[in-house]
C-alpha cells in the first residue's frame, strides 16, 4: 500500500469563528482545548483533518492499542469528526501540537491503514449520498449519525 503525506496540526481561531458549536453541533469545537488533527490529502483529492480524541466510545475510529493513555481512556483518531478543508486557511501555522510519543509511534506504524480507513469512511459517505452505494438505514445511522461530514456536502460534491 502507498504511504500518505500527512502533518499533525491544530486549527486556528478563524475555524472556530466560522464553525461555531451552536450551529455545527457535531463538529469538535473546544478552541481552548484545541484538537490535534491529522491533516492529509485523500486519494480522491480532499484535504481532510481528522482529530485525535481522548475518549472514543464507538468504532468509527482507530483506537490506539499500545499507549499508556489508550489503556486508561480508549484514545484514538475519530473518523466521524473528520472535517473537509478547501485549503489550509484554518490550519494554525504558528503553534504546533504535541502528542504522546507512544501514540505518535503507533500512528507512524499504522499510518497507511489509518488514512485508508479515513478515506474509505469519507468515500462511503459520499457514495451513500450520491446513491451509488446506499447503506441500509441501521448501518448508515451506526456509522454516520453524528458525523461532521454532513456540514461539508458542498466540498464533497454532494447535492
Amino acid at each position: 500500500m502507498e504511504e500518505y503525506d500527512f502533518e499533525l496540526r491544530l486549527l486556528n481561531s478563524q475555524y472556530y469563528i466560522d464553525y461555531p458549536s451552536n450551529k455545527y453541533v457535531d463538529i469538535l469545537s473546544n478552541q481552548k482545548r484545541g484538537y490535534v488533527i491529522i491533516l492529509f490529502e485523500t486519494k480522491s483529492g480532499y484535504l481532510v483533518g481528522t482529530p485525535f480524541r481522548s475518549k472514543i466510545r464507538h468504532n468509527n475510529c482507530y483506537h490506539f492499542k499500545n499507549s499508556a493513555r489508550s489503556k486508561r481512556t480508549k484514545s484514538g483518531i475519530d473518523y466521524s469528526k473528520s472535517i473537509i478543508l478547501v485549503d489550509d486557511k484554518y490550519v494554525d501555522k504558528i503553534n504546533y501540537p504535541r502528542i504522546d510519543q507512544d501514540e505518535y509511534n503507533e500512528l507512524i506504524l499504522k499510518q497507511v491503514r489509518i488514512m485508508a480507513e479515513i478515506s474509505d469512511y469519507i468515500d462511503t459517505y459520499i457514495s451513500h449520498h450520491k446513491n451509488t452505494k446506499v447503506l441500509d438505514k441501521e448501518e448508515y445511522e451506526r456509522r454516520y449519525k453524528y458525523t461532521s461530514l454532513k456540514y461539508f456536502h458542498k466540498e464533497l460534491g454532494i447535492k
